[in-house]
């Protein structure tokens, strides 16, 4: 593919992945009488709508959601810190107090989960 092609077709494919499924061929005629590109472009879009059912369409504010801190609870563990209770919530995540519970040390902690980080 030329430099010249590839320009148009990633163009036309910035503007019809915008639109409904439905209204795209209409509007690459439109704009490209190159039936060879206005087909490219289609299938790219096709891909790109298969690809949109996964987690990647989500909404970002959705996908920071999932990647906060888990729905944990008095008890769980995770590796030798055994939760006892949630601290505190805020805009930057949650804090737990967890206590060591491998039987090696006695130790209580703070454990932090920063929204948007897994």
């Amino acid at each position: 593919m030329t430099p010249d092609r590839f320009a148009k077709v990633r163009e036309l494919f910035d503007i019809a992945a915008e639109l409904p499924r439905a209204d795209r061929e209409k509007a690459l005629r439109a704009l490209s009488g190159d039936q060879s590109i206005i087909d490219e472009v289609l299938k790219l879009c096709s891909a790109t709508d298969e690809i949109s059912t996964t987690h990647f369409s989500r909404p970002l504010n959705a996908m920071l959601k999932g990647a906060s801190a888990p729905n944990l609870k008095s008890g769980d563990t995770l590796g030798v810190w055994r939760i006892d209770h949630e601290i505190g919530q805020g805009g930057m995540g949650s804090v737990f107090l967890v206590e060591r519970s491998d039987g090696h040390f006695t130790q209580t902690a703070a454990l932090k989960f920063v929204k948007g980080l897994p």
